[in-house]
């Protein structure tokens, strides 16, 4: 479900910015730094990003790779 018109796009206004808020224009060419749990991320932000959410541009899950036998 979406979030409602007359609300406007939902941003978090602390220095740590969560993975649901919505990319505006105000963080274009910007670089923010997004909390994943046990770790900081680094994203800058161009102007194909904005509309969308900040959880859609990382990866929060490691890769597995399956160990060989000698």
């Amino acid at each position: 479900m979406k979030r409602s018109f007359r609300k406007g796009p939902y941003i978090n206004n602390k220095k740590i910015i969560t993975k649901n808020s919505l990319i505006t224009s105000l963080f274009l060419n910007k670089t923010v730094v997004l909390y994943i749990g046990n770790t900081f991320e680094k994203v800058l932000i161009t102007k194909e990003m904005i509309g969308f959410k900040f959880g859609e541009f990382i990866k929060t899950r490691k890769s597995f790779n399956y160990k060989k036998k000698k």
